[in-house]
């Protein structure tokens, strides 16, 4: 499936069926390039169907979802890379955008050719991750992206999952009760950041 943006809503599971299913970014997707309030997850494949920059991060944010069992290829170099430098908001180009996100699962998921993070969930509370596979993210060494930005969240879990080859690190800093079992972490900037 060709996409450009999925909004998701709280309360529910997106399931695929493993490799047999494919969400593939549309090639070129400028839709939301001057949207203010898709400001922070313009470029986001994923996001929550509440997200609304311009409103308060207490009026939105994914709740008690799961995300399962399928492909989520970024395309990457068919995709325009909104500059970071300008815009100050990396996550702009991340594959899956949901910061603020409570009790939410990532199970038995392969996301590819990310131009940005591949998982952007900053504030989040109680977040999970198993048998995920992470690869292949954004060719260039220009920006320090980070494979996944999940700062300031609390109750995080990541088990049986494979990351490589990402400019910058997984980015798990200044948050609370953070647990990650049986895990592989190959050139990925520093490999995990959780200091603070």
């Amino acid at each position: 499936y060709l996409i450009d943006q999925i909004k998701l809503p709280s309360g529910f599971t997106l399931r695929g069926l493993d490799d047999s299913t494919v969400f593939k970014k549309q090639h070129w997707t400028t839709t939301k390039l001057t949207s203010t309030t898709q400001d922070g997850l313009r470029m986001s494949m994923l996001i929550d169907a509440n997200y609304d920059k311009t409103q308060s991060d207490t009026t939105w944010g994914l709740q008690d979802f799961t995300l399962k069992e399928f492909v989520l290829d970024g395309n990457a170099v068919h995709q325009i890379l909104y500059d970071i430098s300008d815009l100050g908001e990396e996550t702009n180009n991340a594959a899956v955008g949901f910061p603020n996100s409570h009790f939410v699962k990532i199970k038995d998921m392969k996301i590819r050719n990310s131009s940005g993070p591949a998982i952007f969930a900053e504030g989040s509370l109680n977040f999970s991750m198993t048998g995920t596979s992470v690869v292949d993210g954004m060719e260039t060494e220009r920006y320090g992206t980070p494979c996944i930005l999940m700062s300031d969240s609390e109750n995080t879990t990541v088990s049986t999952c494979f990351f490589r080859n990402y400019p910058g690190a997984l980015d798990f800093t200044t948050g609370k009760v953070f647990a990650m079992t049986g895990s592989v972490i190959r050139n990925c900037g520093a490999g995990i950041q959780i200091y603070g």
